[in-house]
């Protein structure tokens, strides 16, 4: 058979997404400012602000820029606080009771490496109508990022490395473990 007449070569498979995101956990007191997501995936949704990083940016400094630009005042980034795998959508293809996805799009695997930093912003400063201050141990049941939740919750946990320890002791009573939020 001569090249001309070789059958067409499979499509491949199309890859899973991958990306890198840099998230902000901002808190006044005893409450932490969540932003209503405009975009798929999770619009509609309360999430905490960030974004993408751009060529050639830190993560921390994507994460000043996305809140600067997503809360439109500047915001001071205090520290890495997790570093966090998550998967967005299933490894057959669909999508989490929480993932939203656009329509016409189809699903497809997605894999995040999500830093999330601790953040202040300015006392007072006046925040677009989709950002809202809650209460850290009041966050939203429904309408807010399951992750994000937790996300939240190691992030304001005092006590250094706690979400290991939780982890260790998981492993210690023979518990099953998922290392990645999912």
């Amino acid at each position: 058979m001569s090249p001309r007449s070789a059958p067409p070569a499979p499509a491949a498979p199309e890859s899973p997404t991958t990306g890198l995101a840099a998230l902000g956990v901002c808190v006044e007191g005893d409450r932490v400012l969540l932003l209503r997501r405009r975009r798929e995936p999770y619009a509609g949704l309360w999430s905490l602000p960030g974004g993408k990083p751009e060529a050639g940016e830190g993560l921390a400094e994507a994460c000043r820029r996305e809140l600067g630009e997503e809360l439109g005042v500047p915001a001071s980034v205090d520290g890495l606080r997790l570093l966090v795998s998550e998967t967005l959508l299933g490894a057959e293809g669909e999508a989490p009771a929480d993932v939203a996805v656009a329509a016409g799009e189809p699903a497809r695997p997605g894999q995040w490496v999500l830093a999330v930093f601790a953040c202040r912003v300015p006392p007072g400063a006046v925040l677009p109508a989709e950002a809202a201050w809650f209460p850290a141990a009041a966050l939203p049941e429904a309408g807010m990022i399951a992750t994000d939740r937790r996300f939240i919750s190691d992030a304001l946990d005092p006590r250094p490395y706690a979400a290991f320890r939780r982890l260790a002791a998981r492993l210690r009573a023979g518990q099953p473990v998922l290392l990645t939020y999912a």
